[in-house]
């Protein structure tokens, strides 16, 4: 991340693991994200805890997520006292993702009153929300009052195949004239072959990183100056930006696996980490808008 220019990473805790009091599968997570910790502090990068609510139930969300953040998060394993940790405004940042998505925890009042609290406890809260926030389209319906209350808004966009500039200009209006922040969510592309045999294989095509470029054109145009790229390592959904197997050498000769090359291009392993730091400078705006993809496939 650091040879590349990315400035940070969410953090994922899921419910599921956060749920699994006392079992493996949250000792684990608690232990990465512990080294995630020391390794931003090594590498002058940035972190924040970004709990994906899928594993909740709508009876236990509230309850924890205030017994994960006062007890590990700020208690045991002290992630907020790092110099590392994400602050906007002098407050530490925290993600809640699913706020609203229909197959997800959360009642209204339950989601409403953990931005609350989170807010109570000094947080900067970001809610990752469906793509269709503004108008209750793919989610669930009355949720204005939650998207309301955050300080930032990231609407999830992957599994959108279109580049859509108005989604993106029309969301920063609505979000600046309400005094909130805008986090667009970009992707290089999709798949779930890797994880679900028989599925599309190269359902939505990276496209040699138009796709993703295009998207983080648009970005740059609506006036927003961060943005989020999902995801940093989730090759099961064939959305990595993390070095991949570039051609079919690479892969098991018994197992299919969707390689950088799909669309007929040859790609270096890195090429969307390269492409993440060049979309970087471009949204922060210490580099101009390119229209095209500005950084050749194999340096």
């Amino acid at each position: 991340m650091k040879q590349h220019g990315i400035d940070g990473a969410a953090l994922q805790r899921f419910g599921s693991d956060v749920s699994a009091t006392g079992q493996p599968r949250l000792r684990q997570r608690n232990e990465i994200q512990s080294k995630a910790r020391d390794a931003a502090e090594k590498h002058g990068r940035g972190f924040y805890v970004e709990y994906d609510i899928s594993g909740f139930t709508d009876d236990n969300l509230v309850a924890k997520v205030q017994e994960d953040w006062t007890g590990t998060i700020t208690g045991s394993l002290n992630l907020t006292d790092s110099p590392s940790y994400a602050r906007e405004g002098g407050k530490p940042v925290v993600e809640l993702w699913g706020l609203g998505v229909p197959n997800r925890a959360g009642t209204l009042q339950g989601c409403l009153q953990i931005v609350n609290w989170l807010k109570d406890h000094g947080c900067y809260v970001i809610g990752g929300v469906p793509r269709g926030w503004r108008t209750d389209a793919n989610g669930k319906p009355g949720f204005a009052p939650v998207y309301a209350a955050l300080d930032m808004v990231s609407p999830w966009n992957v599994g959108n195949r279109n580049v859509d500039q108005k989604l993106f200009d029309d969301d920063f209006a609505q979000l600046s004239a309400n005094g909130q922040d805008y986090q667009p969510v970009i992707y290089p592309g999709f798949a779930w072959s890797n994880w679900k045999p028989g599925t599309p294989r190269n359902e939505i095509p990276r496209r040699v990183g138009d796709f993703m470029w295009q998207q983080a054109v648009a970005v740059a145009r609506c006036g927003t100056d961060s943005a989020c790229i999902a995801m940093f390592d989730e090759y099961d959904e064939a959305t990595a930006i993390a070095p991949a197997a570039t051609d079919a050498s690479m892969i098991p000769t018994n197992q299919y696996f969707l390689t950088l090359d799909a669309d007929g291009t040859k790609v270096s392993s890195d090429f969307y980490l390269r492409l993440a730091g060049a979309a970087t400078k471009m949204i922060n705006g210490s580099a101009g808008i390119s229209p095209t993809v500005p950084i050749p496939p194999v340096p």
